[in-house]
């Protein structure tokens, strides 16, 4: 029985994860490895686990992005693989960088 209950909780998940993303859209980054932007340029290859990079995108259609910075204080400040490409964040500070706080690992 605890099969089918670990099956139903797989298969909802992807659910959650949008119904997640659709809530808290204006609070949304998202992750790009910096391999994938060097491969872009034929520079580089892809390597999981590498350094990432975050963007804002501050309009409907994605087309403006801004860099952001995991904030220090916060516990994903060292993360450097992420579960999905895009992280949602409760909070944007702007000091010397933009920075997210409470960051979803």
């Amino acid at each position: 029985r605890s099969d089918s209950r670990q099956t139903q909780r797989k298969s909802s998940a992807p659910l959650a994860v949008a119904l997640l993303c659709s809530s808290f859209s204006s609070q949304v980054a998202h992750v790009t490895p910096r391999e994938s932007l060097l491969s872009e340029l034929g520079q580089g290859r892809e390597v999981a686990g590498g350094p990432v990079e975050l963007y804002i995108h501050e309009d409907v259609l994605w087309q403006d992005a801004s860099r952001v910075h995991v904030h220090p204080s916060s516990v994903s400040a060292r993360e450097k693989i992420f579960g999905s490409p895009f992280v949602l964040f409760q909070e944007m500070v702007r000091t010397s960088k933009l920075y997210i706080r409470g960051v979803t690992p």
